[in-house]
């Protein structure tokens, strides 16, 4: 029950009413029917309120009603003067509640504070709720959302909500089944690793952001790394993988960083360790910057193409263990800034999406240009600024998500697009404007695709079959 909508509602059923006419215990003839005394239903100032519940008033000389919560109301002129209260259309936290009674002459009222929780579901209740979920059906987990475990208020580093709104990628860590999240962009400081864990189903903050040495506050100094070692926030598009055993690290693969000058291109490898939570700087690869697509290889090396023009728009290898970045072909002219990328292990191709096309590089043959494919099919996911775009084991396709329900599959054998509509009541809702890049991720131990779309909506898993 909406109450925007019962304020339409309401406020429609009575607009032909008289003032200061009949409705309700009032009226009659002889002159004004007195106030009160007046009953309230309302929960206890203070109180935390998770289940529905009715807030009313009841007494002589009642003419109408007024229910208030924070800045909506309904009006109502015609006993019983009552209104339920859902505390799921509400958001967590506190909210006043007022009841405003109106009789011919006067009026009283009652106002009360309260907070809204939510009980949360247990472990088993949400592991059972995504192993039952059927093919094309979407789950929003209760609870989940990273704004719960920001910085405390008053910090200085920017709104965490940057560190997906930002041009952001992400990975999954399969070893300890947690959802990575890394980026911040320009729009925020915040450089601190935050998982979505898959035991719990709760967000962990691993570190603190990193202080800049005084007077380079804002990155006035135009630094790459903080003088902790670990790298300054940047846009990180599709650079962020998990590497894992024996390699076992988060990589991150350059990107654009935010300084007194500017957005700079920071061109080196950094390899984040999960266990110490320290930061190692690593190679530089010229294959980064504005729109950096990438992909993990079987044999853990990264592949990268950098979007944009010349010099940094070619397709180059970074091998983390012997710390090197092998250059191939550099691309001929302008690419787009709007595509998501990732590696079909079995074809050994480099596909990206968006920005209009689909395209292919031959990893077995690096030194020769990427080629459009000629796609078929449903091909209207090719305009989607950065989708989420990520291959799928079991079936051997791509998966696509560019907000909402449906998604779309992608053959690479045969370039056809197929859209696959979603089921079910739950509804991610529309991705993140700036784009999804690879924060929508297998989790190969739940059959489920993962998404984070915003510091301040719940995780959603999805199971494509």
């Amino acid at each position: 029950m909406r109450i925007a909508a019962l304020l339409v509602l309401s406020t429609a059923l009575v607009s032909c009413a008289p003032a200061g006419g009949g409705g309700g215990g009032g009226g009659g003839g002889g002159g004004p029917t007195p106030l009160g005394p007046v009953a309230f239903q309302i929960p206890d100032p203070g109180a935390e309120v998770s289940a529905p519940f009715v807030m009313a008033a009841s007494g002589n000389g009642i003419f109408s009603v007024f229910f208030h919560v924070d800045s909506n109301h309904v009006w109502i002129q015609a006993p019983p003067f009552e209104f339920a209260v859902d505390p799921l259309t509400l958001t967590k936290g506190s909210h006043t509640l007022r009841i405003e009674v109106m009789g011919d002459t006067t009026s009283v009222d009652k106002v009360v504070t309260i907070t809204v929780v939510r009980p949360r579901p247990t472990v088993a209740e949400i592991s059972a709720a995504i192993d039952a979920l059927l093919p094309g059906e979407w789950y929003e987990i209760p609870e989940t959302l990273m704004r719960d475990v920001d910085l405390p208020i008053g910090h200085t580093y920017g709104d965490q909500g940057s560190i997906i709104g930002a041009v952001s990628g992400g990975a999954y860590d399969t070893k300890r089944e947690r959802y990575v999240v890394w980026g911040g962009g320009g729009d925020a400081y915040r450089n601190e690793v935050t998982v979505f864990d898959m035991a719990t189903y709760l967000w962990v903050r691993l570190n603190d952001p990193s202080d800049f040495p005084p007077g380079g506050e804002n990155n006035a100094f135009d630094l790459e790394m903080h003088p902790d070692g670990a790298p300054v926030a940047r846009h990180s598009f599709c650079t962020v993988h998990y590497l894992p055993d024996p390699i076992d690290r988060l990589y991150v693969g350059g990107g654009q960083v935010d300084g007194g000058g500017g957005l700079f291109l920071d061109k080196h490898t950094y390899l984040f360790n999960f266990d110490t939570l320290g930061w190692t700087q690593g190679v530089e690869t010229v294959s980064t910057g504005l729109g950096t697509l990438g992909g993990l290889a079987p044999d853990n090396r990264v592949w990268q193409h950098a979007g944009g023009g010349s010099p940094n728009n070619r397709l180059s290898v970074i091998d983390v263990v012997a710390q090197t970045a092998t250059e191939h072909v550099q691309y001929s002219g302008f690419y787009t800034y709007d595509a998501t990328s990732d590696l079909h292990p079995l074809r050994n191709e480099l596909i990206a999406v968006g920005g209009g096309e689909t395209r292919v590089w031959d990893l077995d043959n690096p030194d020769t240009d990427s080629v459009v494919l000629a796609t078929t099919g449903n091909t209207e996911i090719q305009t989607a600024k950065s989708p989420g775009f990520t291959y799928h084991p079991p079936s051997g396709l791509f998966v696509a998500w560019r907000g909402g329900k449906n998604v779309y599959t992608f053959d690479a054998a045969t370039a056809v697009w197929t859209l696959v509509p979603g089921t079910g009541a739950a509804d991610p809702g529309p991705q993140a404007s700036r784009g999804t890049f690879n924060r929508w991720r297998y989790v190969p131990s739940k059959g489920v695709f993962i998404i984070a779309n915003s510091v301040d909506r719940n995780v959603y898993v999805y199971r494509f079959q």
